[in-house]
């Protein structure tokens, strides 16, 4: 039996047809950026906002959205989209600009899933509550990406994330009881990072609702992670980007004696 599953197969068992996410670009900035926290940001993040491909910012997500479907639909036949609020810190804008947002991505008749990245010190139960009333109305199935990278403390200061793991446990829980799909991000094998790391990450991971994990690494952005009730969740890859090369599914395996379920291969269509 095959220890992994495409998130692009979990997508079609979900919604019965492919289904493709669409990178959605919105005016927003960071704590780590705007002087709050800090002034740098990350050292992984560009200096400019993850839409360079798109050159949508400022555009109105009906337009967004449509602009992303004229060329996704036809091309492969596709019907069904998730809105991707992709770029920094989309729960660090104001709550009455956050929660318009939301309602106008959720109320496009082809949007079936809104995903949202954003912070672990940046979760706050007003955005949920908005989150969750855009579910109830639209019937839009909701996932929250949190940004963790490494459970290392050492690792955090130097890649300038100014949270602590602490923080993401935090927000994790709070997700957790509102029942949204949770996605976590961690970039493996970074420099400081050793195979203890990596295995504390797959446990905490594991432990926590996280249904989705995203692997972050330098030339590969993908890999996604579906929980089921009876299955813990950790991360999988076999990569050694950094040079130590650790095996991600051997790290996971010692951590859990259970199937792992891989979500890779997710089609999310830049311009």
């Amino acid at each position: 039996m095959a220890l992994y599953r495409t998130y692009s197969d979990y997508l079609k068992e979900k919604y019965n047809e492919k289904v493709y996410k669409i990178p959605i670009a919105l005016p927003v900035t960071c704590p780590n950026r705007d002087g709050t926290l800090d002034s740098d940001g990350c050292i992984f993040c560009g200096s400019i906002r993850a839409d360079y491909e798109t050159k949508a910012v400022g555009m109105e997500i009906t337009r967004q959205i449509d602009r992303s479907i004229s060329h996704v639909g036809p091309k492969y036949k596709a019907k069904k989209f998730i809105a991707y609020f992709l770029n920094f810190t989309n729960t660090y804008m104001p709550l009455s600009r956050f929660r318009y947002c939301v309602g106008e991505a959720c109320g496009h008749p082809d949007i079936v899933g809104l995903a949202v990245s954003t912070r672990p010190d940046c979760i706050h139960e007003s955005y949920l509550e908005a989150l969750r009333e855009a579910q109830g109305k639209y019937g839009t199935n909701i996932t929250v990406e949190l940004g963790l990278q490494s459970v290392n403390p050492h690792t955090l200061l130097k890649i300038g994330r100014c949270h602590t793991v602490a923080e993401f446990i935090d927000a994790a829980l709070q997700i957790g009881r509102y029942h949204f799909d949770l996605c976590a991000h961690i970039i493996a094998d970074l420099p400081w990072d050793d195979r203890i790391d990596v295995e504390e990450a797959a446990k905490l991971v594991s432990v926590l609702p996280v249904q989705k994990q995203a692997e972050n690494k330098a030339d590969n952005f993908g890999g996604f992670f579906v929980n089921q009730p009876e299955i813990l969740v950790a991360g999988v890859f076999d990569i050694s980007v950094w040079g130590f090369g650790c095996d991600w599914l051997s790290a996971c395996a010692f951590c859990a004696d259970t199937r792992f379920y891989f979500l890779a291969d997710v089609p999310c269509i830049p311009f």
